[in-house]
């Protein structure tokens, strides 16, 4: 797991365009959702050319560029938006921190969208990237899975209030799908900590501390998606822009009061799996110990027998028992009594 961004070629100047990460999708589109309180339309695989049509129109325009690698088309459609050299370069820089940017006639929002495979409960991560307009909104994704079709099905229905509000409404209802969306990985973590949990009780193995490990590791990748993405929604309610209408701000606050819960589960889960590393050493500790006394018992019954064995197995002509008929049987009742004096002393003092 990547932890650490990917470095930008050396020497280029300032606001050059130049896609830095993976590519993961074959080719980019722009389709649009383009709505008011009465109607909607919905535009697909369309040209920056033809997106300009959006530009001015007196309805709300949601323009979703999916794929991003390619560098030519994100520079046609920064020229027809009149996006700055810089917010593009941000945008095509896939291992950008999440951040909010004001322009002058619009605002930049770069945040993390994360993806749970189901069937080895890795993360992954897609950056998404906002560009808030006067009537229209942009977002850049790397590719064409995500989470917003419940949203577009909201608008295609006209349900909520989304059909009644302008583009700074549009941008809290895609950051709280992605806020809502943080709370199910949160769960799944949660389970696979309860499971691990369970496993270290019954029998503390070594891949249960690969787990762990791994576990840590996807947590690290959350913290560093969601603690900025709060510091980003705080910068963005605070803006004083006319793209922010008043009525907005109270859901921009629950906003902030959600990912403030996730970022306080995240932590809370942090010390979990930091706990559960330490009962993982605790468990291998004490099972390493009671190993180690079991030796020591094996040991300490046959100090004394091999003392006995080795007295009488020396070559010597005058030992007096040597030549006693019950010399060998009174050898092995001697033996008998202290191996069996020693374990009854141990069992008193409860070592076993």
């Amino acid at each position: 797991m990547r932890l650490f961004s990917e470095a930008k070629p050396i020497g280029l100047s300032p606001g050059t365009l130049v896609h830095i990460g993976r590519q993961k999708t074959d080719t980019a589109s722009i389709s649009v959702i383009d709505y008011n309180s009465e109607s909607h339309k919905i535009v697909t695989n369309i040209s920056p050319e033809q997106s300009k049509t959006f530009k001015n129109s007196d309805s709300v325009s949601w323009i979703n560029i999916c794929g991003i690698h390619q560098t030519d088309l994100i520079s046609d459609l920064g020229q027809v938006f009149d996006l700055h050299a810089l917010a593009l370069e941000d945008i095509l820089n896939t291992e950008h921190q999440p951040k909010c940017e004001e322009f002058d006639s619009y605002i930049l929002l770069i945040f993390k969208l994360i993806h749970v495979q189901k069937d080895t409960h890795q993360l992954e991560q897609e950056q998404i990237s906002m560009v808030i307009g006067p009537n229209w909104l942009l977002t850049f994704q790397e590719k064409p899975e995500d989470i917003f079709d419940r949203l577009r099905d909201r608008i295609n229905r006209a349900t909520g209030k989304i059909r009644q509000r302008g583009t700074d409404y549009l941008a809290y209802a895609i950051l709280d799908s992605v806020v809502d969306s943080y709370f199910h990985i949160l769960s799944d973590l949660g389970e696979q900590l309860e499971d691990i949990e369970e496993s270290l009780l019954l029998d503390p193995e070594q891949n249960v501390l690969q787990e762990i490990h791994r576990l840590k590791q996807q947590m690290i990748m959350l913290r560093r998606s969601i603690w900025p993405l709060q510091i980003a929604i705080t910068e963005f309610r605070q803006l004083e822009s006319a793209l922010l209408t008043p009525g907005t701000e109270i859901f921009l606050r629950d906003l902030l009061d959600h990912i403030s819960h996730a970022v306080n589960s995240l932590e809370l889960m942090r010390d979990s799996s930091a706990n559960l590393l330490d009962l993982y050493l605790s468990l291998s500790s004490q099972k390493m110990n009671e190993t180690m006394k079991v030796l020591t018992i094996m040991a300490s019954l046959f100090i004394p027998l091999t003392f006995i064995a080795g007295i009488y197995g020396m070559n010597f002509e005058n030992m007096p028992e040597l030549k006693w008929a019950w010399g060998y049987p009174m050898v092995w009742m001697i033996l008998i009594s202290c191996a069996s004096g020693m374990l009854w002393y141990f069992k008193r003092k409860k070592w076993f």
